[in-house]
């Protein structure tokens, strides 16, 4: 039997991360004499602040964490607000392997989205992950992107407004690929495969017209290009 690992849930995960239940990590302005506050916090420090308020878990602090955290950032320009997330993602993930982030438009909107890269640590298959965040230029704010961030190993065809992404380990991994279609991505094709040496197969998925097909390829790290268009060389996006 083929066991499928989503390694997006088994990324190194400290509790170091509770820390920004102490400070102030915010993306956005806030208004002090507003009743409700536009503080955002991004990525999943967002979801760990009203899931541990009150859990007083002991957490040990090393000079450069404690530094990132006394860190001043003026996030009244979008500069940053960039640096910020940047801050936010390094007390996340002390020990991934950082990439330089990147900005480049994610959805056509004429604004500069926000790319973090970094190399995962857990899994036997090819690891590097994102962290995707959008500007919303009403709200002058970047706002975490869960379906972008989900994606592994991700190729940006910008120009034919596409994005591929896989995860293939040792045993098994899947793949999709996402189209831009009426103003927002969707996911056009899925695939999965089990490792069963030259006899694998790789089932694809078009979830838009409901048509599922089964391709015997010899099992790879990498995608075959007719199952997934996919770019290693690509540093971000083409």
């Amino acid at each position: 039997m083929c066991r499928f690992v989503n390694v997006k849930m088994c990324r190194c995960q400290f509790p170091i991360v509770l820390i920004a239940i102490l400070i102030n990590l915010s993306s956005c302005n806030t208004d002090s004499n507003s009743s409700s506050s536009t503080e955002y916090v991004p990525g999943p420090i967002g979801l760990l602040k009203s899931q541990c308020k009150n859990k007083g878990p002991q957490v040990y602090l090393n000079d450069w964490t404690l530094e990132l955290i006394r860190m001043k950032i003026d996030t009244s320009s979008i500069q940053g607000k960039r640096d910020n997330i940047v801050r936010t993602f390094r007390i996340e993930n002390p020990l991934a392997e950082e990439h330089p982030d990147t900005v480049f438009d994610l959805n056509y909107d004429g604004h500069d989205d926000l790319v973090l890269r970094y190399y995962g640590c857990c899994g036997t298959g090819i690891k590097n992950y994102i962290q995707a965040y959008i500007f919303n230029p009403e709200q002058n704010c970047f706002f975490y992107d869960t379906l972008i961030s989900c994606l592994a190993n991700p190729t940006f065809y910008m120009a034919k407004k596409k994005i591929t992404g896989f995860y293939i380990a040792y045993g098994g991994g899947d793949g999709s690929q996402l189209e831009w279609i009426s103003g927002s991505w969707m996911v056009t094709k899925q695939f999965s495969v089990c490792n069963e040496l030259d006899s694998s197969k790789w089932q694809v998925v078009y979830p838009l017209r409901m048509d599922t097909i089964q391709i015997i390829r010899p099992y790879m790290m990498i995608p075959p290009s007719d199952i997934l268009e996919t770019n290693m060389n690509l540093s971000v996006y083409e």
